[in-house]
């Protein structure tokens, strides 16, 4: 059971990283503008 609770854990942490990441490289159309965003995850810009 606790194996799968880490591996769970884990999953997640990958979706949010991702998703996190995904957020900083993109942009938000039109006037309704982009949420402030953490100091670390403007780290995670690649441009």
């Amino acid at each position: 059971m606790t194996n799968k609770k880490v591996s769970l854990a884990e999953l997640v942490a990958k979706i949010a990283y991702k998703s996190a990441k995904r957020s900083a490289n993109t942009t938000c159309f039109g006037p309704f503008g982009q949420p402030k965003l953490p100091e670390k995850v403007k780290k995670l810009r690649n441009f």
